[in-house]
């Protein structure tokens, strides 16, 4: 069983990126992909479907372009994931129906 310590980073060799960390073995390098954590799909945020169209259906009140609603449009960035997920699997029926009339 190999018995990995704290990651460590030597930053005095040209090989910086680099990242060392001790083990049973001895000291052995690994490559760092990147200085940033990974984060975690809930953290991401989701795309706005804009398509500079920004034209609405006096009927319905969405947007001829990406299907929302101009209260959607402009709190989009603020809203939390599970309704902007929410929102985003109904623009397909939205965009359907104003192609439909």
């Amino acid at each position: 069983m190999t018995d990995l310590r704290k990651a460590t980073v030597d930053r005095s060799k040209s090989d910086a990126h680099l990242h060392t960390y001790n083990s049973a073995e001895g000291v052995r390098a690994c490559p760092r992909q990147s200085n940033r954590r990974p984060r975690h799909e809930s953290t991401l945020p989701v795309k706005s479907p804009c398509i500079d169209v920004c034209s609405f259906d006096k009927k319905t009140g969405w947007c001829k372009g990406c299907g929302r609603t101009k209260d959607e449009c402009r709190s989009w960035k603020k809203e939390g994931k599970k309704k902007l997920l929410k929102i985003a699997m109904d623009l397909p029926r939205r965009l359907a129906a104003l192609k439909g009339r």
